[in-house]
């Protein structure tokens, strides 16, 4: 029987609550007065969230913007400063609006447009500052204001806030970017600046993706966002400074950071653009008597008729490119001097010679090599008996004699160019180049030719007697192949 009692007892507790939650709920859904007090209590966690936003765009102002804010009072012009005002103004719109968002439910779209009307103005001003001033040596600075103010339209982005404030980043960094590198070593405030406006931005783009991750956080159990809004902008007005005083400071506090321009410029901007509208439909409405106010363009006045101006455009004679010279350092444009016959070490350097036939090297000796560099329509003479080799490198129309040599004699990257033996050489090494003649005497024919990427390639060889020379060109068609496996290569010859 206790075990019963007991039971009964808790079933009628349960029932009572139950009762009371139903009753808790009709109230809710009909909006009572006398259910007031329910929904407060039920919306305390919403509210909270949404105050919690609020702070944390306070500490995102005191953190990223203050510091900006001053280095603009620092390197800023009448211009600039005028310009960071209506700026920081807006960023304290920025936080009304986050305010009353987060005692409010999600208004509609006419009540928004109202609230944004402020934020509007202020971006307006930023926007009029730079276009105004377009001649100002601060144009860069002016223009990243200009394209950063576009920021505050997050509040009413969705579903994905975030991202926009990115797009509004990089626009302005195409402008804040020049900054960077004009004063990059040289103005450390400078760089500061540009570096605080994209401090602030990536930080709030941040604070949007953890706060406002779909669109601005409305608080569905607030009251009424127009009431909300106009009470915001009276307590920010009664608690503005004096006239005459200095301006405060931007702090991380809501309070500081609630000050709107007021609620007669929210409410008047609509007045007069409905009074701007009409007056334009009235102008309208007067049929083919809306011209008659303007003036008649004299024949003298129009495009086409004025002399001073035409639509052919006036060709420009191209300029030619400076003709390439073999004495020139290449792709940097500098010249050097010529060089040489200069023994460094064992070697003997010629280098950067023009149109000089009489360049002679007599006192070489068999371990001493011959370096010949960028030498133009030239004669290098080697007079000694035995040289050790002779490197012909990048000349055009230069010619090297020489009696015998130890090794190799090479020419790279040539065009042009004349090789006489009048001795032994072991080897000729051809690479790279174009029109070299080889002379070969009778104690020449013994050397071995070795050539790569070349092409008209002589090789002028004397007959037995020695009576005459006979010219012989050195293949460049070479025809494969395959035997079997083994693939076998032979020399084209043209017959007929």
């Amino acid at each position: 029987m206790a075990l019963e009692g007991a039971i009964k007892d808790l079933v009628s507790r349960l029932e009572a609550v139950t009762a009371r939650l139903e009753s808790v709920e009709g109230q809710l859904a009909s909006g009572g007065g006398g259910a007031a007090a329910a929904p407060a209590a039920g919306g305390a966690s919403a509210a909270a969230a949404s105050s919690a936003a609020g702070d944390a765009y306070g500490e995102l102002v005191a953190e990223f913007f203050a510091p900006w804010y001053a280095t603009t009072q620092k390197v800023g012009g009448e211009n600039l400063k005028a310009q960071m005002e209506a700026f920081q103004e807006l960023v304290k719109q920025v936080q009304g609006v986050i305010n009353v968002a987060a005692a409010s439910k999600k208004p509609s779209m006419d009540v928004l447009q109202k609230i944004a009307a402020p934020l509007a103005a202020s971006m307006k001003k930023v926007k009029e500052l730079r276009e105004s001033n377009r001649r100002d040596a601060q144009w860069e600075h002016l223009s990243t204001l200009s394209e950063g103010c576009a920021f505050a339209n997050f509040l009413f982005v969705e579903p994905t806030p975030a991202p926009f404030v990115k797009e509004t980043l990089a626009s302005g960094q195409f402008w804040s970017n020049k900054i960077l590198v004009a004063n990059k070593g040289k103005n450390q405030d400078q760089c500061d600046f540009a570096n605080g406006f994209t401090g602030f931005l990536n930080a709030l783009h941040d604070y949007i993706r953890k706060h406002h991750t779909t669109g601005l956080s409305w608080n569905p159990r607030g009251g009424d966002a127009a009431a909300a809004a106009a009470s915001s902008s009276t307590a920010s007005s009664s608690a503005a400074p004096p006239a005459g005083g200095p301006p405060p400071p931007p702090a991380p506090s809501a309070a500081s950071m609630n000050q709107a321009t007021g609620a007669s410029s929210s409410s008047s901007a609509p007045k007069k653009s409905g009074a701007a509208m009409t007056d334009v439909f009235k102008e309208l409405s007067k049929g083919t008597a809306v011209t008659s106010g303007l003036r008649k363009v004299a024949r003298e006045e129009k495009t086409k008729y004025r002399t001073d101006r035409t639509s052919v455009v006036k060709a420009v004679p191209q300029k030619k490119a400076p003709a390439k010279k073999w004495g020139s350092g290449g792709s940097s444009g500098k010249t050097f001097p010529p060089k040489g016959p200069e023994l460094e070490g064992k070697k003997w350097v010629v280098e950067y010679h023009e149109d000089n036939k009489g360049i002679v090297i007599s006192e070489n000796t068999r371990s001493e090599t011959v370096y010949i560099y960028k030498c133009n329509n030239s004669v290098i003479q080697i007079q000694g008996e035995k040289i050790n080799s002779v490197c012909l490198d990048s000349c055009n129309k230069t010619s090297v004699v020489f009696n015998h040599a130890v090794a190799n004699v090479e020419v790279v990257n040539c065009n042009g160019c004349q090789v006489q033996a009048k001795g032994s050489v072991p080897s000729f090494i051809l690479d790279k180049s174009s029109s070299v003649q080889l002379f070969y005497a009778k104690e020449t024919c013994s050397a071995q030719l070795i050539s790569s990427k070349c092409d008209s390639i002589n090789l002028l060889i004397p007959t037995e007697d020695g009576s005459d020379v006979v010219e012989h060109p050195v293949p460049e068609q070479i025809v494969t192949m395959i035997d079997g496996a083994t693939p076998k290569h032979t020399i084209f010859e043209h017959t007929g």
